[in-house]
């Protein structure tokens, strides 16, 4: 808490550049059914904080 405050006040506060959007455009069910439509086979995991992540392998020719 000290160090935070300590910070702030040498840097001034911080604001982030990309802008904050909310609700999101999609839901978790919306942005899996596209990620299986557009990559077939991708591994869909949901994460902390309204967070997710998509992977997808080339398939071997």
């Amino acid at each position: 808490m000290a160090v935070g405050a300590v910070h702030r006040a040498r840097k001034g506060l911080w604001h982030h550049p990309s802008p904050i959007v909310w609700p999101p455009p999609v839901t978790y069910p919306e942005m899996r059914a596209m990620a299986a439509e557009i990559l077939p086979g991708s591994l869909y995991r949901r994460h902390l904080l309204w967070r997710y992540s998509i992977v997808w392998r080339k398939p071997r020719a």
